[in-house]
């Protein structure tokens, strides 16, 4: 066995963009690994501060000789576009997403390739850490599951929550990427649910691996404290994200039928719609509820009992006349925030 195939290479992706603060910690955690065989690929999504110059210092220093290779854009394509292009240009058997104001622990990389070579996996997701774990952002992965090994397996285990959705908490096979074509949706916010949402109806096998290996930087500019302009902006993609959710259903007719399915769609509905009506009250709301694009996803799931009440609800809304379910579904978000308060 040659030495590629007990150390294969690791492609491990970093957009750069406005991180001046955080891109040193970020790009020495990937020096410090002690897995060798890797490609760091940084994307220089043209932001406007020292951040590069900080990484080409970085990558001079380079104290383990790690294959360093910045890629430029030639404008500010965000953050989708900056991780395709990393992935395209990658050579690695194996990708890995590291945003730039994030951390690797030390031995990460080491124990993901372990983990994905035992169980030729399509993907390993992991465990995560931050300083906002009282706020519950760490732990987000089942501890009971080690391994799904079927692709109804897989949208089970996405639909129950039993791991993140984001683009970094997972370690992919190039070859199931490029296989399946799968790429970031450019010009959105929240990219990371409908990738996820189309990694999962691609996989045959996902590997647990319950330890912390990556430490994520709780982002405090949560949408609370949004520009009205950054709040359409992120409605404007949740829209874009429903939208992927139900193209991908309606090519996938052996998928119709399934509950796991079904779930996913409802609960990407009620996100997009709760959204829109706290933020951006009454007549916004029936705006984009009237506006929907007629829905061509059919199931019988629509109507059995077996499902949550509220899903029930929706389900009648979206087949009754638009002003009526509107003005009904709008007070309902309300009065069931009321009972969470």
């Amino acid at each position: 066995m040659t030495t590629m195939d007990n150390f294969p290479l690791v492609s491990v992706i970093v957009p750069i963009y406005n991180v001046e603060l955080y891109v040193k910690e970020c790009i020495l955690s990937v020096f410090a690994q002690d897995y060798q065989h890797i490609e760091l690929i940084a994307v220089d999504d043209c932001g406007t501060d020292n951040s590069i110059a900080i990484l080409e210092e970085l990558f001079k220093s380079n104290p383990q000789n790690i294959t360093c290779i910045l890629l430029h854009h030639d404008k500010n394509r965000g953050l989708s576009a900056a991780r395709n292009t990393g992935t395209k240009y990658s050579h690695g058997k194996y990708i890995l997403y590291l945003d730039s104001d994030d951390a690797l622990q030390p031995f990460a990389i080491s124990h993901l390739v372990n983990k994905i070579k035992a169980t030729d996996s399509d993907i390993v997701v992991f465990d995560f850490y931050s300083d906002e774990e009282n706020k519950g952002i760490g732990g987000n992965l089942c501890d009971k599951v080690s391994l799904l090994n079927s692709n109804a397996e897989c949208i089970h285990g996405l639909a129950e929550l039993w791991f993140p959705v984001t683009a970094w908490s997972k370690f992919l096979k190039k070859s199931f990427i490029e296989n399946n074509q799968l790429e970031f949706k450019e010009g959105i916010i929240n990219e990371d649910a409908p990738w996820t949402f189309q990694v999962c109806l691609a996989a045959n096998s996902i590997a647990f691996l319950n330890e912390k290996l990556y430490y994520y930087r709780y982002n405090p500019n949560s949408i609370t404290y949004m520009s009205d302009s950054k709040k359409r902006l992120v409605n404007e993609s949740n829209m874009i994200a429903l939208q992927i959710f139900h193209d991908e259903i309606v090519k996938r007719p052996d998928l119709w039928e399934n509950k796991d399915i079904y779930i996913l769609f409802m609960r990407q509905i009620v996100i997009y719609f709760t959204m829109s009506a706290k933020q951006f009250g009454f007549r916004f709301y029936m705006k984009r509820f009237s506006g929907i694009k007629q829905l061509k996803y059919e199931s019988s799931w629509f109507e059995k009992s077996d499902i949550p009440t509220s899903y029930k609800i929706w389900n009648k809304s979206f087949r009754s006349p638009k002003i009526i379910s509107g003005i009904f579904t709008y007070f309902l978000i309300w009065i069931q925030q009321l009972k969470l308060s």
